[in-house]
């Protein structure tokens, strides 16, 4: 098999290059800057693919935990949700309740074993 490659035909997956567009496309939208390098986008992308948020509902509270592997922080992971909660609490560390254009998201730093209570 012989191939022929010429760099006037070369070309770019728009499916694989989707993420990485959008990510870029959405910081620029919002003026703010971020500068960083290809390897921590990468990585970013990779432990958000390990993470796993098991939800448990009880009434009007409903309960997350996160599950990562050891040694592996998300830092800001944003969570949206439905409505406003009346109350939050995390049990590691502390995060806050943001509303962006009338969405709320609860914003904290995942690591294994967080876990989340959110009363509605």
């Amino acid at each position: 098999m012989t191939i022929t490659a010429h760099a006037g035909y070369s070309g770019k997956n728009q499916i694989l290059l989707s993420p990485i567009l959008n990510l870029v496309g959405e910081v620029y939208a919002s003026g703010k800057y971020w500068i960083t390098s290809l390897q921590e986008v990468a990585a970013y992308w990779r432990q958000r693919n390990d993470l796993k948020i098991g939800v448990k509902e009880e009434g009007s509270t409903v309960t997350l935990k996160i599950e990562l592997p050891e040694g592996i922080v998300i830092e800001n992971l944003s969570l949206k949700l439905p409505t406003k909660p009346q109350e939050f609490r995390l049990k590691e560390k502390a995060g806050e309740l943001k509303e962006i254009d009338g969405d709320f998201y609860l914003i904290f730093d995942a690591r294994n074993g967080e876990v989340a209570q959110l009363q509605f």
